[in-house]
Formats: structure tokens, C-alpha cells, sequence
């Protein structure tokens, strides 16, 4: 048994690919260039594939590539999150999907992947038994499919574009001024619909209100958002250990509030499905923990910046300037 890091990673796939006998792969995400980084493409032997080929974060067209190999057969199998390859007694199970982020094609790989290889003909018994139970569970991946996982495809690369016009907002777990909650009181109704308003009550727990719930209160001197804006809204706790994501809110209205110019922005909550993260940018949790080193580094408790420009400062003090990690950059025009 060995352990596997970075590039070993690519190496065992590509011999286990190079073998003779058949080949099972049970790797949920297949990204460009997956068949011919790894050999698949060009195999002469059997090849049966099995990947979540709707879950958005599976190039289709990469699976179409696949396909044209007729001694590979590709499956769908709905939830699958295995990384799994084996040929004969031979089998190698790690973290990294079959991508430029996973197995570092062209030595491109940003993610830190680990995986066992094993030779063992027990275990590679039991491996082929739970792959044939999964192929036996699987959908056959047609044109009629793989149409559908192209649109799912197109809407989640959408998503992630979406999340760069964000703005990203982080303050302090405090409630809103008693005249911002008297003022919502007053004008919420004639901005949202009965069934939103009672959504808002409903949500508004324990000693929270309404108003603390999908309202900003800006105060004097601040940049004040247009109608439309979108926020990611994360806030830190008391004592500024932990940073939460509270998800994404569109701003609908902005009201004064008082003589000393304070302004009251309302709230609608937008679906966390339509902005995922785009290829090269990290996800929410690790969003939430750039957010942190922000104010901790700062000394400050508030931050409203455009998303796009806190990423790129916060990720430029972390990037190595790899030339392919440059080329994967979600900033790179």
C-alpha cells in the first residue's frame, strides 16, 4: 500500500489506465481534458465510467469526449462522490476528482489531494462487487442526457459569474436602533406582499425582529446601495471568534430614518443555487474565513467592499503566482 500525493495521484491513474483488462472508475467529477490528461480517451481496452453527471460540476462535454471511445461506457449516477479506479487487483481511492483541480493536469493542480494505491485482491473483490451494484443502480448516459446536464452546466458556470457582483457585507451580531425597526414597521408593508411579511414574522426568533432580520440601517456618510444590490452577508459573533454566513440578500428599497441621516435599506433573501462560486474561487466556509482575517488584520468591525475586489486583495496575499493557477484565476480577464 502507498500513499499518494499531488502528482503521484495523476501517475497511478495513468498506469492503472495503461494496463491491460478492464478498467472502473467511480470519480463523481470529470472536468476538460479529464480523457486525455489520463489516457481514458485513447484506451483500447474496456472502460466502464461512473460519474454524477447532473450535479452541475461535471463537464459534459468532457463525458461526450468520453463516449467517443467505444470501449468506454459511461453511467449517471445520481449523489455519487466516490473517487474510485481500479484494474485487476490494483486499486487507487482518493480525495481528487478527474479535473485540472483534483488530478493536476500539466502540474495545474491547486487542490491538496490525497490517495491510497492498493494491491490487493481482496479488497479489489471488494471493490468490483460495490462498482457493480452502483453500474447495476446508474442511468446510461444518452444524448437526451447529457443535453440536460449541458443546461445544468451552463446555469452553474452562469451562478458563478453571478457571485462576482456581489457585495459582500460583514458586521457585528448587534440589533438595529429602536427608530430603524419603527421606521420598518411603517413602510415594510407597502414594499411586501402579505405572505412575504408574514415569511419575515415567522422567521424573526426569541428576542429578534422583523426588521433585524432582512433590513440594513446605514449610517451617516455611507455609500448607500441601489435598489437591486446583492449582498453576501456574513456577521461575527460577540466575542470575534467565529464569522457566519447569513446568505444572500437583494435590497429592494431605501427609506430615511431619522434627522441624522440614517437610511434603512429593506431585504429580500435570493436563493444561495444562484451564485455559486465560479472555477478557482473558494466556497462560502472559506470565504467566511478570508472575512475573518480581514477584520482581525484591519482591527475593524464592519466591511462592505464588492466582492470581486475583497477577493482579489484577500487571495493575492495567498497566491504563489503559479502561472497555472494564474490561467485558473476566477480575476484573469
Amino acid at each position: 500500500m502507498r500513499f499518494l500525493v499531488d502528482c503521484q495521484i495523476l501517475d497511478a491513474v495513468q498506469q492503472l489506465v495503461q494496463r491491460e483488462g478492464e478498467l472502473l472508475a467511480a470519480v463523481a467529477f470529470w472536468g476538460r481534458g479529464a480523457g486525455q490528461q489520463t489516457g481514458i480517451a485513447e484506451r483500447a481496452n474496456p472502460t466502464r465510467i461512473l460519474c454524477d453527471l447532473l450535479s452541475g460540476a461535471c463537464n459534459p462535454a468532457e463525458i461526450t469526449c468520453l463516449r467517443r471511445n467505444v470501449h468506454v461506457e459511461v453511467k449517471y449516477r445520481p449523489h455519487l462522490h466516490a473517487k474510485v479506479w481500479m484494474n485487476g487487483n490494483e486499486v487507487v481511492v482518493g480525495s481528487a476528482n478527474a479535473s485540472m483541480n483534483g488530478l493536476g493536469f500539466e502540474n495545474g493542480a491547486s487542490n491538496i489531494e490525497g490517495a491510497v494505491h492498493l494491491c490487493d485482491e481482496e479488497v479489489a473483490q471488494n471493490v468490483q462487487d460495490w462498482f457493480c451494484r452502483e453500474w447495476d443502480l446508474a442511468e446510461c448516459v444518452d444524448d437526451a442526457l447529457l443535453e440536460t446536464a449541458t443546461e445544468l452546466w451552463n446555469q452553474t458556470r452562469n451562478r458563478g459569474g453571478a457571485i462576482m457582483n456581489c457585495r459582500i457585507i460583514a458586521h457585528e451580531a448587534s440589533k438595529l436602533s429602536e427608530e430603524a425597526r419603527g421606521r420598518f414597521g411603517q413602510i415594510a408593508p407597502s414594499h411586501y406582499a402579505e405572505n412575504d411579511l408574514g415569511e419575515i414574522h415567522d422567521r424573526a426568533e426569541g428576542d429578534s425582529h422583523p426588521a433585524d432580520e432582512t433590513c440594513y440601517e446605514f449610517w451617516p456618510d455611507a455609500a448607500l446601495p441601489a435598489p437591486g444590490t446583492v449582498y453576501m452577508d456574513y456577521h461575527r459573533d460577540g466575542n470575534g471568534q467565529n464569522v457566519k454566513f447569513n446568505g444572500f440578500w437583494e435590497t429592494i428599497h431605501n427609506e430615511g430614518i431619522n434627522e441624522n441621516g440614517h437610511t434603512l435599506c429593506l431585504l429580500k433573501q435570493r436563493s444561495n443555487r444562484e451564485f455559486r462560486a465560479p472555477n478557482g474561487c473558494c466556497g462560502r466556509g472559506g470565504i467566511g474565513t478570508m472575512v475573518k482575517c480581514w477584520l482581525d488584520n484591519r482591527d475593524e468591525t464592519y466591511l462592505d467592499l464588492e466582492f470581486r475586489a475583497f477577493y482579489f486583495l484577500q487571495q493575492k496575499r495567498h497566491c504563489n503566482n503559479l502561472e497555472q493557477q494564474c490561467k485558473k484565476c476566477p480575476f484573469r480577464e
